[in-house]
């Protein structure tokens, strides 16, 4: 992971990294309008930008899904927007943990991280944890 840079990263750039780290199940990085375009599966994961699509990004956070079990993962601790609770339904197991410093830009890094973890069938909980 430490080849990862610390900057803001792009849709692009999570992809590259996505397919680097052999990340199972990605369904892509998404705007948080776009996800009523699409079905959820049951085994997956995703980028979500908390901006619409007709707006620059601003955040990235992560979700992943493996049948019933669906967790969602923001580097402030906060909850997941309306948009993922529709997409995936409920519950969804989140992170009230900050990780992310308020001025830094590496959400990207910090999704990439947790997908990791979850992709190599690591337990959330612990995961985030881990972090703190």
């Amino acid at each position: 992971m430490n080849r990862i840079p610390e900057s803001a990263l792009s849709n692009v750039d999570i992809a590259k990294y996505v397919k680097l780290l052999k990340i199972k199940n990605f369904r892509g990085c998404y705007m948080r309008n776009e996800l009523s375009n699409i079905k959820s599966n049951n085994k997956e994961c995703g980028v979500l930008n908390l901006n619409l699509s007709h707006e620059p990004g601003s955040h990235w956070t992560c979700w992943f899904k493996l049948n019933e079990n669906k967790y969602y993962f923001n580097s402030f601790g906060l909850s997941p927007p309306k948009e993922l609770v529709d997409y995936l339904g409920s519950p969804i197991l989140y992170s009230t943990f900050q990780l992310q410093g308020v001025l830094d830009q590496n959400c990207g890094k910090w999704c990439l991280k947790i997908l990791k973890g979850l992709s190599d069938r690591d337990d959330y909980c612990n995961l985030i944890l881990s972090f703190v």
